[in-house]
């Protein structure tokens, strides 16, 4: 039993971040974690999350759905939590995949008001309108969470009362891309492009929040940030993942875990998220930086790296290359350069859900990406350049999603052979 608790610990664990530009909702952990009408069980426990995170999933029809938790410190000291759960608890802080402060308070829909995010909400946020107006004017940017048999489901908050579940999808149908057809002076193996299988693409995701990062979170999020405590697992040197969101207190850009005025660092380099999508489901979020390229392809040995073979059948590992794609930022603007044996299919798009047309990129061959393009790197193995919004393009259905609880023994087995 340990050994199972320990895998869902180790598989909750990588779906949680403090970098905005990979996270998708901000909760307070301390609310989830004491919250026992969920599953009936102790008064507190750290499994709680991954219910949460299977709820988003579910939500988002999204199988890498990432939430950007909050602690106040004092649930560290909390007697309920295992010595496991509490050593755990412990190093999540530490690499900074969770903020902690001294205390919550605000902060939950600080982060949300100047990132955009939803919240993810066990308890009612009105106390907050004073400085937040848009808690009550726009509540549909909260998430209530709630218990069902077996599960917890997540509905937005209308005037204090969640909507039924159903009334949060929405079938869309999206204009398909474009046939694609090799040039005729190219090679002629190519794969079946996704357009060929179909006219329409449905999506049944659930509707999502748009809102915007509010004029002074765009702000401080366009700045680097160092705080003065060297060790700081924010805003150090050491971190490698990107920085979370400064705290305001008394008008000034402060650390949230040690209250400290941060320094103002410079401006923040350009950074994109991008998803690997398998048959339209997020498999894996992962950053692109200006300080260092990310090479996608079947099989690599650095960890920095992205390696698809977790997720490839037979054809798609003969057909994608060890090393089959680079993606890196040039003035400001995402590449993609083919480094693989078989080329790829660039899909442009001049809005969300509008008609693609594709070109092909031949091997040692670049070219930028837009918002709204994607990559098909062979048949239904596609990576998804976008904000935290972009999520596969369906049909998708709840059992393609995995849950962090029921697989997380594999998946956690999986990640660490990777």
């Amino acid at each position: 039993m340990r050994f199972e608790v320990s895998r869902v610990l180790d598989t909750i664990e990588q779906r949680l971040t403090t970098d905005v530009t990979l996270a998708q909702a901000v909760v307070d952990l301390a609310d989830v974690a004491r919250f026992q009408d969920l599953d009936g069980g102790k008064g507190i426990s750290l499994m709680r999350i991954g219910m949460v995170l299977d709820a988003f999933a579910q939500y988002l029809m999204d199988g890498h759905a990432m939430l950007y938790p909050v602690v106040g410190r004092e649930l560290l000291s909390d007697a309920g939590f295992t010595s496991k759960e509490r050593m755990v608890l412990g190093r999540w802080i530490d690499d900074g995949r969770i903020e902690a402060t001294p205390m919550t308070g605000d902060r939950v829909v600080e982060i949300a008001d100047f990132t955009g995010m939803p919240i993810i909400a066990c308890r009612d946020y009105r106390q907050f309108a004073e400085r937040f107006g848009w808690v009550t004017t726009e509540p549909e940017r909260l998430l209530r969470l709630s218990p069902r048999p077996g599960k917890a489901v997540l509905t937005p908050w209308i005037d204090g009362v969640p909507m039924p579940a159903e009334s949060t999808r929405a079938r869309a149908t999206f204009a398909a891309p474009g046939r694609s057809e090799p040039p005729e002076d190219g090679p002629h193996r190519v794969f079946a492009a996704r357009s060929r299988q179909a006219q329409t693409r449905v999506s049944t995701r659930a509707i999502e929040p748009a809102a915007k990062p509010s004029g002074l979170g765009a702000s401080l999020l366009a700045r680097l940030w160092s705080c003065p405590e060297m060790d700081c697992p924010s805003f150090s040197d050491f971190r490698r993942i990107g920085q979370p969101v400064p705290r305001m207190l008394k008008g000034v850009a402060a650390c949230p875990r040690h209250g400290e005025p941060l320094k103002d660092a410079g401006v923040r380099p350009a950074e994109y998220p991008v998803a690997v999508v398998i048959d339209d489901v997020v498999r894996l979020r992962f950053p692109v930086t200006g300080s260092r390229p990310v090479t996608v392809g079947r099989s690599l040995d650095d960890p920095e790296d992205i390696s698809l073979d977790l997720w490839l059948h037979e054809a798609a590992s003969n057909w994608i290359s060890k090393r089959h794609a680079r993606l890196d930022i040039v003035d400001g603007a995402l590449r993609i350069t083919d480094h693989g044996a078989n080329g790829m299919l660039v899909w442009r798009r001049k809005e969300a859900g509008g008609a693609a047309e594709s070109s092909r990129l031949y091997p040692g061959r670049s070219a930028t990406l837009g918002p709204h393009d994607s990559v098909e790197l062979y048949t239904g193995v596609e990576l998804v350049p976008g904000n935290r919004r972009v999520v596969g393009g369906g049909p998708v259905v709840a059992s393609d999603v995995r849950s962090v609880l029921v697989d997380a023994p594999t998946v956690a087995l999986r990640a660490r052979d990777r």
